[in-house]
């Protein structure tokens, strides 16, 4: 809790062998988990809470489970320092067993108690026994909520069992008289919490459920308002940023528009228009395109380009691949290079020296690469735009390094459509623009599962489309072994089944070959390309119709709907079919029928973010489990929302936070730069 780590009073402060009962071997278990002080042992929570109504049934338990039960004592025992208690409630009977309790342990219990129980369950013969289960013994008059903290094999060995670990937190609330609040009243009041220091005493020594809710949301708004403020800091800094020139859209822009052999959607123009908005205001935008695949991102980051180089500015547009820059290039020199405007490629293989001095002194209006751009020898003459396309197959710290250089406009697209709240949670110091809808004449595709006995059923299926035109991309999900004897075996395969008509391509080959091989699926020469999920980006063939993915359990949603969306964008309409490994009703099969049912990629992606979670947000880890002890910002969008909005006023009225008020969030942010590593935008 950094509203803890930043109080003013001493006593916070205090060694918590100076708690009494502790001692020093107790000390030294607590110090091994990191916890020194009396506020690092009120800083952790307690991880859940027993009470009678989160028991279950005796009959209802499962072997290895950990439960709690309450029942009524039926008989205790001692036989051979063992005590076993036989217990039972309306369903069933069971037992537990102590090895050498204690004499007044041994003597707690008799009869017809009834007794709060809780720990892991063995089933033996149909019933159930607990080894050294923690155990209450019930009064009738009382209803019983234990708060129960994570455990570990120091604590076991210096005796830290749940009654002890209570009562050390009670003398370590008892040693500070007062909690500073680290938010001002009126906020307090406003949002409608308690108090915090009434909520730290609720959420150790609860009296009641009701409690516990009161004190998870006050320290949750805590959470969510410190990372909101950081995200309103950033936005703050590229709104008064001074070296940014805004947008101008003028003749080339008009120019490109008015050469597409199409119309904007109406989503395009509704994107569009709003990141213009920024982007032709004061300061530095910082926006966050989020569409679903094939939406048409590629044409609105064409025309905001465009609009840089009308406003003397050049611009930069990052992929992941040789392969995309190469095909991004291509369209862009295409369609600028009429108009008087130079569009260059930047990849490892096509770093020359002219390209270079091209860049740093102008001449170069658009630059179209991979990483090679991040260099740092590589110099604009005045970088004004940096579009990162697929921004998600970037590792944080590349994605960095070119939003760094001062004064550029920033626009991210995300292939993976972002709901808003996810947004929010995650890119909440950037614009978010939607675009919504997907271009005039895309057929979109059917998705259909099949098991491996279904395969020549559909190289049969395969043959009828090639035969009509179309193309068949087969994907596999790995390659296994330094000779790639999997993806050979399998090409093996379709060659005896579809003579001198595949092409072959992965990472490991050469530049040369990968475009040796997509050039003959494009043109019909080999219609069939089996690869890897290299093709999952920007791989644009109309003609493409079928896509048949090995062993799709190996990929993440969101992944398989990109791979998805390379079919079915002409008039034709494509065909996703999975040939999938695991057994109906397994975990991994239910994602694949949750994939099946819908083309929706927000749905999707909502559904791909609860799996993966959206990582320590303010840091460089893009998935995994966040930080926070009591927020989960993608299930609270209502106290997530109100955090954004204190965030914003705050800063609005302080942008540095020099004023007393806000003393405990300013010294709360240093906090957090102090105990994480804090990147400096959310991209």
């Amino acid at each position: 809790m950094w509203e803890l780590k930043t109080q003013r009073s001493a006593a916070v402060k205090r060694d918590i062998e100076t708690l009494p009962s502790i001692g020093p071997k107790r000390a030294g278990a607590f110090k091994e988990s990191g916890i020194s002080t009396l506020a690092d042992i009120i800083s952790c929570p307690p991880s859940r809470y027993v009470h009678r109504k989160s028991a279950i049934p005796i009959a209802d338990i499962a072997d290895g489970d950990n439960v709690t039960i309450t029942a009524t004592i039926t008989s205790a025992r001692t036989f051979n320092r063992k005590l076993f208690i036989e217990f039972k409630d309306d369903s069933a009977g069971a037992r537990a067993i102590f090895f050498n309790p204690p004499v007044y342990f041994r003597k707690s219990f008799s009869k017809g108690q009834k007794v709060l129980l809780w720990g892991d369950a063995k089933v033996e013969d149909g019933r159930a026994i607990f080894l050294h289960p923690d155990i209450e013994i019930e009064g009738d008059d009382r209803e019983t909520l234990i708060p129960i903290y994570p455990n570990s094999a120091s604590f076991r060995e210096a005796k830290i069992g749940y009654r002890m670990r209570i009562k050390i937190v009670e003398a370590a609330l008892k040693c500070i008289d007062y909690l500073e609040d680290p938010l001002p009243s009126e906020i307090v009041d406003s949002v409608g919490l308690i108090a915090f220091d009434k909520a730290v005493r609720q959420i150790h020594l609860p009296e009641t459920w009701d409690e516990i809710d009161e004190a998870n949301a006050r320290l949750a708004f805590d959470e969510l308002l410190l990372q909101q403020v950081v995200f309103a800091q950033r936005r703050h800094l590229a709104r008064n940023d001074s070296t940014a020139t805004p947008l101008r859209p003028g003749k080339l822009f008009s120019a490109v528009k008015a050469s597409l052999p199409f119309e904007l959607t109406e989503g395009q123009n509704s994107a569009l228009a709003g990141i213009l908005e920024r982007a032709t205001s004061s300061g530095r935008s910082l926006q966050l395109l989020s569409g679903d695949v094939g939406s048409g991102k590629t044409v609105v980051a064409l025309l905001l380009a465009s609009a840089a180089i009308d406003s003397g500015l050049q611009a930069v547009f990052m992929v992941p691949s040789t392969l995309v820059a190469r095909q991004h290039a291509e369209f862009f020199h295409y369609t600028l290079s009429r108009f008087g405007a130079s569009v260059g490629l930047l990849t490892g293989d096509s770093a020359s020296d002219s390209l270079k001095r091209g860049i740093s002194s102008g001449a170069v209006d658009l630059v179209v690469g991979t990483q090679a751009l991040l260099s740092d020898k590589l110099k604009f003459k005045q970088l004004g735009l940096i579009i990162i396309d697929e921004q998600q197959r970037f590792g944080v710290g590349q994605r960095l390094e070119l939003p760094a250089r001062a004064g550029a406009h920033v626009l991210l697209m995300s292939a993976t459509p972002i709901p808003r709240t996810s947004a929010l949670a995650i890119f909440g110091d950037l614009d978010l623009q939607v675009l919504e809808g997907f271009p005039v004449g895309r057929a979109g595709c059917r998705t259909y599962i099949r098991e491996e006995s279904a395969r020549q059923a559909i190289w049969d299926f395969v043959e009828g489309k090639i035969a009509s035109g179309e193309r068949a991309f087969i994907v596999h999900p790995r390659i296994e072994g330094e000779d790639f004897s999997a993806l050979k075996a399998a090409q093996s395969e379709i060659n005896a089944r579809f003579p001198d008509k595949t092409a072959i391509a992965h990472g490991s080959l050469s530049e040369a070959e990968k475009q040796s091989a997509f050039r003959a699926f494009r043109e019909g020469e080999k219609p069939i390309l089996l690869a890897t999920s290299l093709v999952e980006i920007g791989v644009d063939v109309p003609e493409a119709t079928v896509m048949v993915i090995e062993n799709p359990e190996a990929f993440g949603l969101a992944q398989l709907h990109q791979l998805r969306g390379r079919i079915g964008r002409g008039e034709r309409e494509g065909y996703c079919i999975l040939i999938a490994r695991s057994p109906k009703g397994s975990p991994a099969m239910r994602r694949m029928e949750l994939f099946s049912e819908t083309d929706d990629g927000f749905k999707i992606a909502e559904i791909d973010l609860d799996v993966r979670r959206e990582g320590r947000v303010l840091e460089d880890a893009q998935s995994g489990k966040p930080s926070q002890k009591f927020s989960d910002p993608l299930s609270m969008p209502e106290l997530l929302e109100k955090a954004r909005e204190v965030a914003v006023q705050i800063i609005a009225e302080d942008p540095l936070l020099a004023k007393e008020n806000n003393f405990y969030i300013r010294k709360g942010i240093e906090y957090l730069r102090q105990t994480q590593n804090i990147v400096k935008l959310s991209v």
